[in-house]
């Protein structure tokens, strides 16, 4: 029998019955070539398919981690400004305590 043909009656029968069989060696020494075979194949697919699930799912991560770390960037200009803010705000204050000891010491 040609392998394709082999390969059809396995996807037909499907991996959990193929191994069933082969455990239970039901098929001759050609058809158990050819079921490991395609066991093997349907693995690698399995295999492929988790592969690109991955990829895919470490590229959102890369993605949200791109996201986040532009949040924080701009939360850390936001506390820079709010920093020299205060800084300035307690510069006015010395200043005006300063002008305003001025004054009394002056006022005598």
């Amino acid at each position: 029998m040609d392998p394709q043909n082999y390969w059809n009656l396995f996807g037909k029968l499907g991996e959990v019955e193929v191994r069933k069989r082969l455990a239970a060696q039901n098929f001759n020494p050609d058809e158990q070539h050819y079921a490991r075979q395609w066991l093997e194949y349907q693995a690698a697919l399995v295999s492929a398919d988790e592969r690109k699930r991955t990829i895919a799912a470490a590229a959102q991560a890369t993605e949200a981690a791109e996201r986040a770390s532009a949040v924080a960037d701009s939360a850390a200009k936001a506390v820079a400004r709010a920093n020299l803010v205060a800084t300035l705000a307690l510069v006015c204050a010395t200043l005006a305590i300063l002008i305003a000891v001025a004054s009394v010491v002056l006022a005598r």
